[in-house]
C-alpha cells in the first residue's frame, strides 16, 4: 500500500513537471511569435514606405518630362514661366523623396539601384537644363533638337 502511494506521488510530480515544461514552452513560443510579428510589421512598413517614395520619384520625373515637352511646344512666355516653376517644383519633390529614401535602411541591391538612378539623373539634368535655357532664350528649334537628341534618350 505504501508503495502505491509513493508511486502515485511520483507520477503526480512527474506529470506536473511535464505539464510545467509544456506550459513554459508555450509561453516562450508565444513571446517568440510576438517578436517575429513585430519584426515582420517593421519590415513590411519600411518596404511600403520605400515603394511609396520610389513611386513618388517616378511620378515627379515623369511630370518633369511632360512639362519639358510642353515648354518646347508653347509660344506664350508667361505660360512657359509657369511651367518652369512647376518643373522646379517637381524637381524639388524628386530630390526630397530621393533624400528620404536614401535615409532609410536599404539593402545592397537597393543601394546599387539608387546609385545607378543617381548617375542617370546626373546625366539627364544638364541636358534638361540646356533645353530649358534654349526655351527661355526663345530658341524653340534648338530646344526641340536638344530635347529630341539629348534629353529624351
Amino acid at each position: 500500500m505504501q508503495k502505491k502511494i509513493e508511486t502515485k506521488k511520483r507520477l503526480i510530480v512527474a506529470f506536473s513537471f511535464l505539464l510545467g515544461i509544456m506550459l513554459l514552452l508555450v509561453v516562450i513560443s508565444m513571446l517568440a511569435m510576438h517578436v517575429i510579428n513585430n519584426r515582420l510589421e517593421t519590415i513590411a512598413s519600411n518596404n511600403l514606405v520605400k515603394v511609396s517614395l520610389a513611386s513618388d520619384m517616378l511620378h515627379a520625373a515623369r511630370e518633369r518630362s511632360i512639362i519639358l515637352h510642353r515648354m518646347v511646344l508653347i509660344d506664350d512666355p508667361f505660360e512657359r514661366d509657369e511651367l518652369g516653376l512647376l518643373l522646379d517644383t517637381f524637381g524639388a519633390e524628386f530630390a526630397n523623396k530621393r533624400s528620404m529614401l536614401k535615409a532609410m535602411p536599404l539593402s545592397q541591391d537597393e543601394v546599387k539601384t539608387l546609385e545607378a538612378q543617381g548617375k542617370l539623373t546626373n546625366l539627364a539634368y544638364p541636358l534638361q537644363r540646356k533645353v530649358i535655357d534654349l526655351v527661355t532664350a526663345d530658341n524653340s528649334v534648338a530646344a526641340k533638337d536638344a530635347l529630341i537628341d539629348g534629353a529624351m534618350p
